[in-house]
């Protein structure tokens, strides 16, 4: 199932490529879209992935936004 995520932060394409593996990191993956700053992931994201992804994105200065 996919899901689109609002990234806050995400302007250029070096971050482009940090979120893209901070999720594939983790086992999920994503295409991120600079011009729309989102995010779609090929999964479910449960709670817990959806704390731990947002905590790893916090550290690098972006910011993982609600489902679109």
């Amino acid at each position: 199932m996919k899901e689109l995520y609002k990234i806050e932060g995400m302007t250029c394409n070096h971050c482009l490529m940090t979120v893209k593996k901070t999720f594939e990191g983790k086992g999920i993956l994503a295409s991120p879209n600079l011009e729309d700053r989102t995010v779609e992931v090929n999964s479910s994201l449960s709670e817990a992935d959806w704390k731990q992804i947002h905590d790893l994105l916090a550290e690098e200065g972006y910011e993982l936004g609600e489902k679109v």
